[in-house]
Formats: structure tokens, sequence, C-alpha cells
């Protein structure tokens, strides 16, 4: 049975799994899988591998799937420290952690306690959902005609010269 409900960016989702064989949801859920941004909306999150909608994906629904929280962001592309949570939840979740003092009851630093993460020097792979939002902002900025260094070089050299000569002239 297939239950429609308005959802995530105001579309109509459907609620059903990709087996159910209708042509709608298994779009649906492509187009969200090609951006696994758009699954987290205010009020929920879309399952990437069912379709069903939640205000959070729990280790229980993962393993329903035979997957965990780390396996399911490395498949579909989310960062690694992000919530499977609704916007509205997870904010609801740190103003509960501030009023809490959450933070100054949490003693140890992964960086303090394993020393071979310093080794790494913020080396990491870079996921799909990261790589999206990077560039939707180099688009965004070539929108507003900014310049940056790897894009044009010549220009960027030509651009550093004026500001120095400009500085040099200003004193």
């Amino acid at each position: 049975m297939m239950r429609s409900k308005v959802g995530l960016l105001g579309e109509t989702v459907m609620n059903a799994t990709v087996q159910s064989g209708r042509p709608e949801a298994r779009e649906w859920l492509n187009t969200l899988r090609a951006d696994p941004r758009r699954a987290i909306g205010e009020d929920a999150i879309s399952c990437l591998i069912c379709g069903r909608t939640f205000r959070q994906l729990t280790n229980t629904h993962l393993r329903g799937h035979g997957s965990e929280a780390p396996e399911y962001k490395r498949r579909f592309g989310y960062n690694r420290g992000r919530p499977l949570m609704c916007h509205a939840l997870h904010r609801f979740y740190a103003e509960r952690a501030v009023r809490s003092r959450l933070a100054a009851r949490i003693r140890a630093r992964p960086i303090l306690v394993r020393p071979e993460l310093r080794r790494l020097g913020g080396a990491r792979a870079i996921a799909l959902e990261e790589w999206l939002t990077r560039r939707d902002a180099r688009r965004k900025s070539d929108a507003t005609g900014v310049l940056r260094p790897q894009q044009h070089p010549e220009l960027w050299r030509i651009a550093e010269a004026q500001s120095v000569t400009s500085a040099a002239v200003s004193r």
C-alpha cells in the first residue's frame, strides 16, 4: 500500500519501498540518492534504501536493511559526522546539550587520545555531500564574479599585482 504525504522541500513524497515497483517511487529515490542532502528536511529524513520517512534513522531501522550508520553514510555519500536526523530534531538535541553543559563533561579529545590522528594531518576522504556543497558554493561564487586562484591563475596574478601597486601608491 502506498501513502503519499507532503514532505521534504515541499515535494509530494512517496512513503514506499523500492521493491513496490512503482516508477515514481524509484525515480524519487534516485533523485534523493543523486543529492543525499535533499533527503534531510526540516521535519523528516528519508531512508535512501526503502524510501520511508522518519524524524531520525535509527540503528534498529538500518539493521533491518542489513546496514549500520557508518556504512549507510559511506554508501550514500554523507559526511561521517552528519547526524541521521531531521534538522528540527538536531537543533533540539544541540540546544539541550548546551543547556545541560554537555561539553564541560566530555573529557577526551580524539586528537589527544589517538596520536595517529595527528600524523594523518587532516587527510580524509571527501564525501559526496561535501563535494556537492563545495560545488554549489563554487557555482554561487562564479555567478557573483568572484575570482578564485585555481580558476584563472593569470587573472589572479594581475589582480594581485594591482592590489600591491595600489597599496604602495596609497602609502
